[in-house]
């Protein structure tokens, strides 16, 4: 950012240029939507890697061909039969991190006053958790990928619905504090404090900061996760808006869930002598394609940066 000492210097953000008489905007033409930004970044990533997964689909199909050795049977590419199961069972994790950046912005958006945490908190702490579920399935899909033996695709499929059941549980508790905020902001009764659950970070720095300088002034214990409601300096946008926001996230919130649990039920029930859910096609495609296409369909109609009440034009 430059500096500039000129009279003909404008320092108040948002405000008419001095000589036009309106708000200038650079390249855009615009001010770039940073929540839609984000969101948008979770779902494309999610419907890259779903595609990625269904090309393996695809392969699999046109490479399946009937093998007359040991009796008869249909065989296909082992490669792409990794790629799908591995990139179809990881993708929507993304669309949670989608969700929580939304509820985040949600609960921004209407002063943090409603929430009993901060909203930094929804989008920062929650996708790291959602991360580290990330982390786990990939684990599990690496294993399934290095499988030689029913017995080690089941052990790898173990350890991917690990990392899905590890996702539920943050789903969980991520969907009982949308739902206090839901609650709070129809009765309209402000939360007494916000939780910043990123407080923890401040202890780390408040070390760094005494190493290089011994005259830092100490913060408390408690203010490090007691924090102020945050302001919010775009203008507040229409009870409509915050409405259908929340009505998108509830059924995509239940979407992602749905499919969670049959993921997971689908991956513990997997055994080399009775495969379970897993050999159910119809199943699948109804539990997993059909509950993430309607996903996409409802933030498709409702858009995410609809929350921020920013003027795209």
């Amino acid at each position: 950012m430059e500096t500039c000492l000129n009279a003909s210097c404008n320092h108040q953000v948002n405000s008419p240029n001095l000589f036009s008489g309106k708000i200038e905007y650079a390249n855009y033409y615009y001010l770039v939507n940073e929540t839609s930004t984000y969101i948008f970044l979770s779902l494309f990533c999610t419907v890259t890697v779903e595609s990625i997964g269904w090309g393996g689909r695809y392969w699999s199909a046109k490479t399946a061909f009937w093998q007359p050795a040991d009796g008869g049977h249909w065989d296909e590419n082992t490669n792409s039969f990794i790629m799908q199961i591995v990139c179809l069972i990881i993708a929507p994790t993304f669309f949670s991190a989608a969700n929580y950046i939304l509820l985040g912005s949600l609960v921004r958006s209407t002063g943090s006053r409603y929430s009993s945490i901060t909203a930094a908190s929804f989008s920062k702490m929650f996708t790291f958790a959602d991360f580290v579920c990330l982390l786990i399935q990939c684990i599990g899909g690496g294993i399934v990928g290095q499988a030689v033996t029913d017995t080690d695709m089941k052990n790898g499929l173990h350890i991917m619905a690990i990392g899905v059941i590890a996702q539920i549980a943050v789903t969980v508790i991520f969907s009982g504090l949308f739902l206090e905020f839901a609650w709070r902001y129809k009765k309209d009764i402000v939360a007494r404090r916000s939780i910043n659950l990123l407080g923890w970070t401040r202890f780390i720095k408040r070390r760094s900061s005494k190493q290089t300088s011994p005259q830092a002034t100490p913060v408390s214990t408690l203010t490090s996760f007691v924090e102020p409601k945050e302001p919010y300096t775009n203008p507040l946008p229409s009870r409509k808006r915050i409405v259908l926001g929340e009505w998108s996230l509830l059924i995509c919130n239940l979407l992602v869930s749905a499919r969670s649990i049959y993921r997971a039920i689908e991956m513990l029930g997997f055994g080399p002598d009775h495969p379970g859910e897993y050999a159910n096609q119809n199943l699948f495609l109804a539990m997993d394609a059909s509950l993430m296409l309607v996903l996409l369909v409802v933030y498709i109609i409702i858009h995410p940066g609809l929350i921020d009440g920013r003027a795209l034009f």
